[in-house]
């Protein structure tokens, strides 16, 4: 519909194809803006169809959040609730701290008295180790006393010498005929054979004596021909025959002449004994170099090893004599063992020295065993007056001290080794059964070297001669004691220490269990909690992301037309 004032109305054709034109364009721009008109309001009407959707999901959100708020508040409660526990578990577990530090510093000072007892023991240890040593060169004295017999005949010879060249040279000036150079000559055989015997006796002092050990070069066939010397006489009486085939390279080696001499003075020795009773006496010594080493062997035509014991010949004080007996390697018998590596260096230990007071909790109990009335008699009554605290029982047999080291425990343990019946030997191999932590004196009048040595291998703490000098005896007998009282004591911390290191496992154990128990249930507390936290929150920023766009819709909704703000 066209409408205007008159005066733009024209007559002419041109004007009105013009006009025409113009309302058909305004008529094609009215059509356009129906049909963009048209696809508004479709677009309103889907954009009011969201709208809707969204406001149920709105009114969803709100309510879900409604419920998350109400969650939520009811988890921090718990949270405090949690948070208050977890303070008691900490405030728990410091006391346990505290606990196990006071734990740790009673440890410490466990292990320093552990320490002080430690050294003490090897005190003890040391001394035993000095008593090994005295030992030794008793067995070497013993060694001596043996060969005295032979030294004695062999000395006889030079002195016999002596003698009679002194004799000579008298002789001469007492019949003026003396010759000065007869005379020297009586006097340089006389000083030869003084040589000769000084030899002798230096070789058996230097043998005997007690010298540290050190190690230096020297020839083998000559330690063999010394050791040879000091028994010959003894070999020569006997009408043993030696045969030597000693190596012509004469090697050297590095060690202990005096140590090499009484091993092999040794092997002589029981050769001797070996052979002695056999009817063929013969020992053969033959020596070598090979594969790095220098060897020396000796044979003999004795009887040889028993059966069994051959891994025994080379531990300390073993033998297989009798008295006046022995028993060693046949002559075509070999016994082989391994060289040990070289050692580098060997652990020391230092333990305790606290040996000084040691202090008895009950009385002191001493057996004495012996068949003398006289000494059964004398004896306690000494020990009662130069030992304090102390009860002393007595048995006039080894029989009857068994019975009683049966019921009773005694710190020591005094016997004679010749007893009729069970003898001393016997009696200290029950003692070593019944008390193995007692030590045992055996005191005898018959000074064999053999009894000495086969009661010290027996497990003897001392071997006391008679008359028994007592003095010496006491102080034997207090140093005994002293050593059965500190392994007592040793025994008892230990044992002590012990429970009182299971108790500590078990404390810490039990203590380690509960505080891994807490810590477990604080991390699932602490990860539920953080769960249930994460979970609400997720949702609402999940959730509203679409509000924000319906924000944004409503708020272009009102700028593009009155229709989105009238819905």
């Amino acid at each position: 519909m066209i409408s205007g004032p008159a005066e733009h109305l024209v007559d002419s054709p041109a004007a009105l194809r013009a006009q025409v034109r113009r309302l058909e364009q305004r008529v094609q721009r009215a059509e356009e803006r129906r049909r963009a008109l048209l696809h508004i309001m479709g677009d309103m009407n889907e954009l009011n169809r969201r709208l809707a959707r969204q406001r149920r999901a709105m009114l969803h959100i709100l309510v879900d959040y409604e419920q998350g708020r109400h969650r939520l508040a009811r988890q921090t409660d718990r949270r405090h609730g949690s948070r208050r526990a977890l303070v008691h578990i900490l405030e728990d577990f410091q006391r346990s701290n505290l606990r196990l530090e006071n734990g740790r510093k009673a440890m410490i000072h466990i292990m320093g008295d552990l320490r002080e007892t430690t050294r003490e023991v090897e005190c003890r240890e040391q001394e035993l180790r000095d008593k090994q040593e005295q030992l030794v060169q008793a067995g070497k004295l013993a060694t001596v006393g043996e060969l005295t017999t032979g030294i004695a005949h062999e000395l006889n010879n030079p002195l016999n010498n002596i003698e009679l060249f002194v004799g000579n040279a008298i002789d001469h000036l007492d019949l003026g005929v003396a010759e000065r150079a007869r005379l020297l000559e009586d006097l340089r055989q006389a000083m030869e054979q003084v040589r000769k015997a000084t030899q002798i006796i230096s070789h058996l002092r230097a043998f005997g004596r007690s010298a540290p050990l050190s190690r230096e070069p020297l020839r083998v066939n000559e330690i063999v021909r010394r050791s040879l010397a000091l028994i010959r006489e003894q070999l020569i009486l006997r009408q043993i025959e030696v045969e030597m085939d000693l190596c012509p390279d004469d090697p050297l080696v590095l060690g202990n002449a005096i140590q090499l001499e009484q091993v092999f003075l040794n092997l002589l020795t029981n050769a001797r004994d070996a052979v002695s009773n056999s009817a063929a006496r013969r020992i053969l010594i033959d020596s070598g170099v090979g594969e790095g080493t220098v060897w020396v062997r000796f044979r003999d035509t004795g009887p040889g090893i028993p059966p069994g014991l051959e891994e025994r010949i080379f531990d300390p004080f073993f033998t297989t004599k009798e008295v006046g007996r022995g028993r060693h390697h046949p002559g075509a018998r070999r016994l082989d063992r391994p060289r040990p590596p070289r050692e580098r260096g060997r652990e020391r230990r230092h333990p305790p020295d606290r040996a000084a007071a040691v202090r008895r909790a009950r009385m002191t109990r001493i057996l004495i065993v012996d068949d003398d009335p006289a000494l059964l008699q004398a004896l306690p009554e000494a020990l009662r007056l130069r030992l304090a605290d102390v009860t002393v029982d007595t048995c006039d047999s080894a029989a009857d001290a068994l019975r009683r080291m049966r019921a009773a425990d005694y710190d020591a343990v005094v016997s004679d080794i010749k007893m009729p019946g069970v003898d001393g030997l016997a009696l200290l191999a029950g003692v070593r059964t019944f008390l193995p932590a007692t030590p045992t004196l055996l005191i005898t009048g018959h000074g064999q070297d053999d009894l000495v040595l086969q009661a010290l291998r027996g497990g003897a703490y001392d071997f006391i001669p008679k008359p028994i000098d007592r003095d010496y005896f006491v102080a034997s007998l207090k140093r005994a004691l002293e050593t059965r009282h500190l392994r007592r004591q040793l025994e008892e911390q230990r044992s002590a220490l012990e429970r009182h290191a299971v108790e500590l496992e078990r404390t810490v154990e039990e203590r380690t269990r509960e505080l891994r128990r807490a810590n477990d249930l604080k991390d699932q507390f602490l990860a539920m909690v953080s769960h249930e936290l994460r979970s609400p929150l997720n949702g609402a920023g999940v959730r509203s992301r679409p509000s924000s766009g319906a924000r944004s819709c409503r708020r272009s909704s009102s700028r593009t037309s009155w229709t989105c703000r009238a819905s």
